[in-house]
């Protein structure tokens, strides 16, 4: 299969616009993430790496008299984010083309849904938070749920090796974990068919193929990688 970078960055942006939220999260969860962080604070909800921003709306729509912000390096999502907002009209909410890594400003209750990644890992999003002065947290997280071969350490990469491994790293920084729960298979058949059928609206052979792969690629890491959701407060 011959593809250009654009052409993959298209086919990226479809099956991330047929889901909620880029995490294998359902409807349910998202809206019992979504309560517990808009009644966890009442300063600020700062979401990093919020994407299209469906979490955020969520929580401001919950919370009304909070500020409420999205956090993402793609202006193409937080231009999405924002115009839904401004429809929607949530004049507490703003989104911010920016690298979480390095933002700062207020924030009561750190919202971090799939995005360690843009924290260099998890215990360096662990340590962050603490330093941003965060109170609650609502992380959700990989981890190696069975035991993950050679192709899945090359393509998904290092991880915690449990979620027991998962939730020491948190607790060894300075967080307590209230909750704790893990995505079903149900919830990941549902988000890797909806990235899938994203993609394949695009409708070239190249974008039908790709999605192909991801779906055979699944059947490698199904059941192997783990989702882990934490809610958690300052120690």
């Amino acid at each position: 299969m011959e593809e250009s970078l654009d052409s993959v960055d298209e086919w990226m942006a479809a099956g991330g616009a047929a889901l909620l939220a880029n995490v294998p999260m359902s409807p349910n969860r998202l809206e019992d993430l979504a309560t517990h962080a808009a009644e966890s604070t009442n300063v600020a909800v700062v979401d990093f790496g919020c994407g299209r921003g469906a979490f955020a709306h969520r929580v401001a729509e919950l919370a009304p008299s909070i500020s409420v912000r999205g956090i993402d390096i793609s202006e193409e999502t937080i231009g999405h984010a924002s115009a839904v907002a401004t429809e929607a009209g949530l004049r507490h909410l703003r989104f911010e083309v920016a690298d979480a890594s390095g933002w700062t400003g207020p924030v009561d209750t750190a919202v971090c849904l799939g995005s360690s990644h843009a924290f260099g890992a998890t215990a360096a999003m662990f340590d962050r938070l603490i330093e941003l002065g965060a109170r609650q947290a609502v992380v959700g997280d990989g981890f190696w749920h069975g035991q993950p071969d050679d192709w899945c350490l090359e393509n998904l990469g290092e991880m915690p090796r449990s979620i027991s491994e998962l939730t020491d790293s948190a607790t060894a920084r300075g967080w307590a974990v209230d909750e704790l729960d893990v995505s079903t298979l149900d919830e990941w058949d549902a988000f890797e068919r909806h990235w899938g059928e994203g993609v394949r609206t695009v409708g070239t052979p190249g974008a039908i193929a790709f999605a192909q792969q991801r779906a055979e690629e699944y059947d490698r890491y199904r059941g192997v990688l783990g989702f882990a959701w934490l809610k958690l407060r300052r120690a």
